[in-house]
């Protein structure tokens, strides 16, 4: 669905949109559909959290804004500091829509990444109708997913649901298996002549084996079907020891094993009031709570050195955690023609990520959570505080055929670390704020049948947490590189037009972007080493570009 009536580029899809994806599918890989949206997954479904990637005219996922529900998902890494990834936030039999703004993202968006557009996704809300539904899928790579929902159906204003997925396949390629257990719980309640309590309960824990990671070169010279060694351990260890077979020429070529495993739980209780007919206030408080870690059988690191026990592997973690709260809020007022919006979002968020060795003598299984390792390498805590306001007014001119949207927000988000182990930096601060960041835009009505529309936006995100950040880097180098360090800034300019009918919806766009203080984190050396990154600022980059969507109907509920 194309954003009818919107003074941005947006795109919409539906619960029944979404059945065209198989179940437990990605959602983004139907979004990925949308002009100037490009998704990319090791697996077919998308379900592989650590190879998934989306961007949006150009930006990729990291500089991207992403709610559900109202609640920031951060910038939806595998490595988040301050959010998680959709496929974990809410079962996907249970969405009920999104929304891509695939530039200019509403101003009131609670997000600190959101530079070059905005992902909202939305929960089916509870049927009134009492019911059961119970689901069972299977597949290749002994792939099986199980389903199940209850709903209470509505009693007098109230209403809810409990569902629960299991999901689990093997890979398509290498030993290992992906595992999902998901819990939803959704209750509202309407009372009034048009207000809304509603809470939310979503709970996940994730077990994935990971693929290697492929180069280029690396297809080249093993194919497309190049994976881990596992289960040949002989294999794995001679590798380590510099005794390379069938093509492989390095170390870095596969790893035993590997795996990532995540525990998540989201609370939310939103109200939606209606105080009167022209005055409106929403509320929104959530918190989350996250642990992760992720498993490589290192040949870098040795167990058991300078002992009869010693052999070149031990298992290398990065090791996560994530607890925070936040509300976000919005007050609008009609009056005189106007429809005025103040909102506020404050988030109170602690963090912390670690690298740790464990020992091992042989090959053992890593899927599950790893606990007091052999060897601490370092450990930063960091606590980061959001603030964020906005005023917007939008006004109708010439017979409501125009619609100008006018407003700015002043985002200020404050981190500082503290590493009790490590050289790293420590009691150190770094603010990402703006007093003012504009944005304003228009939409006119041609006619019944065609619009046109324009925006322009400033965003700034907020400064990286965690590896590959300023803040994990030795404590000179931090003094050094952050003198003066300015947030990424982007400015954006779109201009499109809109047309509907019987049985089509068309929309062409087209836009100007300048991306500021781009900051890059470049690697040192392997990844799996762990060494600082450089941190730096590289410049800027601008982009110009146009997009397209023709969306046809010709027969009656066929699309």
């Amino acid at each position: 669905m194309i954003g009818r009536g919107e003074a941005r580029q947006v795109q919409r899809v539906t619960a029944e949109d979404m059945k065209v994806l198989p179940p437990g599918a990605n959602p983004l890989k139907l979004l990925a559909s949308k002009p100037g949206v490009h998704f990319e997954s090791a697996d077919a479904t998308g379900a592989y959290e650590w190879s998934t990637s989306i961007s949006l005219r150009g930006f990729n996922q990291n500089r991207l804004g992403y709610t559900l529900d109202g609640i920031p998902l951060g910038n939806m890494s595998y490595g988040n500091s301050n959010g998680l990834h959709i496929s974990r936030a809410v079962i996907s039999e249970n969405l009920g829509g999104a929304e891509v703004s695939t530039g200019i993202g509403a101003l009131g968006t609670p997000s600190t990444s959101n530079l070059g557009g905005v992902f909202q996704f939305y929960s089916i809300d509870p049927s009134t109708e009492f019911g059961a539904t119970l689901a069972q899928g299977f597949g290749s790579d002994n792939a099986r997913r199980s389903y199940a929902r209850l709903d209470t159906g509505d009693h007098q204003g109230f209403a809810a649901y409990l569902s629960g997925v299991y999901s689990e396949s093997d890979k398509w390629k290498g030993a290992g298996s992906h595992e999902l257990k998901q819990f939803n719980g959704k209750a509202t309640y309407s009372f009034g002549v048009d207000s809304k309590l509603t809470a939310l309960v979503n709970t996940s824990r994730r077990v994935e084996a990971d693929y290697q990671d492929l180069s280029l070169e690396m297809i080249d010279r093993l194919g497309c079907n190049w994976d881990n060694y596992a289960p040949d351990w002989n294999r794995a260890l001679a590798a380590a020891r510099g005794q390379y077979s069938g093509g492989v020429n390095s170390p870095w070529d596969a790893y035993y094993s590997g795996h990532g495993v995540r525990n998540d739980d989201i609370y939310s209780l939103a109200g939606d009031f209606g105080l009167n007919e022209t005055m409106r206030f929403k509320a929104n408080v959530y918190h989350h709570s996250n642990r992760g870690q992720g498993h490589w059988f290192s040949p870098s690191n040795p167990s058991n050195p300078g002992t009869s026990r010693e052999i070149p592997i031990s298992i290398r973690t990065t090791e996560y955690a994530i607890d925070r709260t936040g509300v976000t809020s919005a007050f609008t007022w009609a009056v005189g023609g106007h429809e005025l919006e103040a909102g506020l979002w404050y988030e109170d968020n602690s963090h912390s990520v670690q690298r740790n060795f464990y020992y091992i003598d042989g090959p053992v299984k890593d899927d599950y959570f790893l606990r007091n390792p052999d060897q601490r390498v370092w450990l930063q805590d960091y606590s980061t505080i959001t603030r964020q306001f906005y005023v917007q007014d939008r006004f109708r001119l010439f017979n409501d055929r125009l619609t100008i949207d006018v407003g700015a927000k002043s985002p200020n988000t404050r981190t500082t670390v503290r590493t009790p182990l490590g050289t790293y930096a420590n009691n150190s601060s770094l603010t990402a704020k703006k007093t003012l960041l504009p944005q304003a835009g228009f939409n006119y009505k041609l006619n019944d049948s065609n619009e046109i529309f324009g925006s322009f936006a400033k965003n700034i995100a907020a400064f990286a947490l965690g590896v590959g950040s300023p803040f994990n880097v030795p404590q000179a180098a931090f003094d050094t590189s952050t003198r003066g360090l300015k947030p990424e800034q982007s400015r954006t300019f779109e201009l499109g037009w809109r047309g509907y009918g019987q049985g089509y919806e068309a929309s062409v766009a087209v836009y100007d972007v300048k991306f500021e203080n781009r900051l890059l984190a470049i690697a040192q050396c392997v990844g799996i080493l762990g060494c600082p990154a450089l941190y730096s600022n590289v410049g800027s980059v601008s982009s110009r570009g146009a997009e397209a969507t023709l969306q046809l109907k010709p027969i009656q509920d066929l699309s």
